[in-house]
């Protein structure tokens, strides 16, 4: 059987106090306490979860941007310009974050999650590109 941290802490006290009290023998609590398993946290579906719900809040976020006009302006004014304006600055914008992303993920190899949302967003800056 398998139980959370705080089930598990329980569970483990409750023997103990049944084996000082005397109302088990100290071989039935090491088969009791053998009988179940704490089951550990699952950080990376956490992350995963996490990640998910912060890129819908950036969706929702750039709706909220583009529905205000001053900023839709700025926006056409950039989008109006010349493609190879365009280009250039999110060619430049991925290529100055590449390198940064590249280092942390050599570095530091188990964050899986924040690693990826790096080279999302270099995927994202180039794709405007």
């Amino acid at each position: 059987m398998y139980f959370n941290k705080k089930q598990g802490q329980f569970l483990n006290a409750t023997i103990d106090i049944w084996e000082f009290n005397g109302t088990i023998s100290n071989e039935t609590a090491d088969t009791l306490k053998k009988s179940y398993s704490i089951r550990p946290f699952d950080w990376k579906k956490l992350a995963k979860y996490s990640f998910w719900i912060a890129l819908i809040c950036g969706i929702i976020s750039f709706g909220a941007i583009i529905a205000d006009n001053i900023l839709i302006d700025l926006i056409k004014k950039l989008f109006t310009s010349s493609n190879i304006g365009l280009c250039v600055t999110f060619s430049a914008l991925a290529a100055a974050s590449y390198y940064p992303g590249l280092r942390r993920w050599q570095n530091k190899p188990e964050n899986v999650v924040s690693n990826e949302a790096i080279f999302f967003l270099i995927l994202a800056a180039s794709f405007f590109g």
